[in-house]
C-alpha cells in the first residue's frame, strides 16, 4: 500500500504540473511554454517529453505528503491567481534577481517555493501547528482566543475578509483542537486560502514584503518576527533566479 501511495503522489505531481505548463493561466490565452520549447510542441494529447521539471519545494524533503502539497500549490498559482502573481511585484527582484527573464513555468515554481519558505518559518511545515495570538483578542468567528493555525498559520476569522477560505468552524468545533480533520488544519484548504491571501496582498500593494497591511509577520521587513532576509536567501538559491 505504501508503495502504491508513493507512486500515486508522483503521478499526481506530474499530472498537475503538466496541466499548468500545458494550459494558459487565468486571464491569458494560449499555452504556457518554456522558451526552449516554444514555437513547436507536441501533438495534442501527446505527453511533452520536454515538460518543465520544477525545483522541489522546501517541504518535500521532510513531509510525506509534501509532493502533493507542491502539486496543489502549482495548480492554485498557475491557474487561479496566475494573472496576479506571475507579472511579479515591484520588489520581486529582491527575492529572485532574474525574475523578469523567467518562463511562466519557472515563475509558478518561484511563487510556490516562496510559499513553502513562508511555511517553513510560520509552522515548520507542521499542518497541525497552532499559535496563540496573545495580543489580538478573540477570533471573530469562534469567539475564543485567536489562534493562527496550520501550514500558513491562518485563522477562522479570515473567512470574513477572504470568503475564498473554506474553513468551517461549525463543523470543526466538535473536534479536538489538534484534530487533523479540522478544516483549517487541512493542508490543502490552508494552502489555497494562504496563497490567495498572498495574491490579494500582491494585487493591492504590488509587494511581497511590506510593513503596511501585511498578513504574515515573517514578510514584514524589520519586524520582531520578520524573516525577509532568510526567505530571500532561500528563493535566491533557486537556479533560475541567479542572473547569468
Amino acid at each position: 500500500m505504501d508503495r502504491f501511495l508513493g507512486c500515486l503522489k508522483w503521478i499526481l505531481l506530474a499530472l498537475n504540473f503538466w496541466f499548468i505548463c500545458a494550459c494558459a493561466p487565468l486571464g491569458t490565452t494560449g499555452a504556457i511554454e518554456d522558451s526552449s520549447t516554444s514555437g513547436g510542441g507536441p501533438t495534442t494529447g501527446t505527453p511533452d517529453t520536454n515538460a518543465y521539471k520544477p525545483v522541489a519545494l522546501l517541504w518535500e524533503g521532510s513531509q510525506k505528503d509534501g509532493v502533493l502539497w507542491s502539486a496543489y500549490s502549482y495548480q492554485i498559482i498557475g491557474n487561479d491567481v496566475a494573472d496576479v502573481l506571475l507579472p511579479g511585484t515591484t520588489d520581486v527582484a529582491n527575492f529572485c534577481p532574474n525574475y523578469a527573464n523567467l518562463t511562466n513555468s519557472e515563475k509558478v515554481n518561484f511563487w510556490a517555493y516562496l510559499v513553502s519558505a513562508v511555511a517553513k518559518f510560520e509552522s515548520g511545515f507542521k499542518p497541525t501547528s497552532r499559535y496563540l495570538e496573545t495580543t489580538l483578542g478573540n477570533d471573530a468567528i469562534t469567539h475564543l482566543p485567536l489562534y493562527s493555525e496550520g501550514l500558513l498559520q491562518l485563522s477562522y476569522q479570515d473567512v470574513l475578509v477572504y470568503p475564498f477560505c473554506a474553513f468551517d468552524w461549525v463543523g470543526d468545533k466538535i473536534l479536538g483542537t489538534s484534530n487533523a480533520n479540522r478544516s483549517i488544519l487541512d493542508p490543502f484548504k490552508n494552502l489555497e486560502c494562504g496563497i490567495k491571501i498572498l495574491a490579494t496582498q500582491v494585487k493591492n500593494q504590488h509587494l511581497i514584503a511590506t510593513t503596511k497591511n501585511v498578513y504574515w509577520s515573517t514578510l514584514k521587513p524589520g519586524g520582531t518576527y520578520g524573516k525577509v532576509p532568510q526567505i530571500q536567501t532561500l528563493t535566491k538559491s533557486l537556479p533560475f533566479c541567479s542572473k547569468n
